[in-house]
């Protein structure tokens, strides 16, 4: 049976892009919540006077990624950043942000889901704090993010991301290493 809803947001794991593939997936805790809006177009297409095609794009996502806390060997991977011989994280202007692979659970009422995205990028995060009042509020860390298409050569597509539920194949696996898309299933035709 299909899930009638989904809720929550767990599990979320990163592996940095390498020339060949991608590093062993690391996990990334306390994660809050996830935010991905659609990026592209739909264009209509007219003819005959109507409407007779309508061209869509799809360049991925942008948003956000929202946790406790993200740790500072992350943030300084992803950015370019370093940790000097005295013990200090540095962040460098021009430092080099490094491209990865993003996986989440999401809970379903029948079916939990398990997502990789192939080819994210972070923005610099923001940085807050607040002084204590009455109630300690916790602050968050929040990671602007942006999610394109990545060529996989095997299959001959561009891939956003893929997904599967528990019990499919590759599900308890899933976070040992990036699931790479496969090529289609053949469909066979009908009678």
């Amino acid at each position: 049976m299909a899930n009638l809803y989904k809720y929550g947001f767990a599990e979320l794991h990163v592996a940095f892009a390498t020339e060949d593939g991608y590093e062993t997936p690391i996990s990334l805790p306390n994660g809050l919540s996830l935010t991905l809006d659609p990026e592209g177009s739909s264009q209509a297409v007219y003819g005959d006077d109507s409407k007779i095609a309508e061209i869509n794009t799809n360049n991925g996502y942008t948003g956000s990624v929202n946790a406790d806390v993200f740790p500072d060997d992350f943030l300084c991977e992803a950015q370019g950043w370093y940790k000097d011989s005295k013990g200090k994280y540095v962040e460098v202007a021009d430092g080099k942000p490094r491209h990865f692979a993003m996986a989440y659970r999401i809970q379903g009422d029948e079916k939990n889901r398990r997502t990789w995205c192939y080819d994210c990028m972070l923005d610099r995060p923001s940085k807050t704090a607040n002084g204590v009042q009455d109630n300690v509020e916790p602050d968050t860390d929040t990671l602007n993010l942006t999610v394109v298409p990545k060529y996989f050569p095997d299959i001959d597509k561009k891939v956003v991301s893929s997904w599967c539920y528990e019990g499919d194949q590759e599900y308890a696996d899933f976070y040992k290493t990036v699931v790479l898309p496969a090529a289609e299933t053949p469909t066979t035709p009908t009678e």
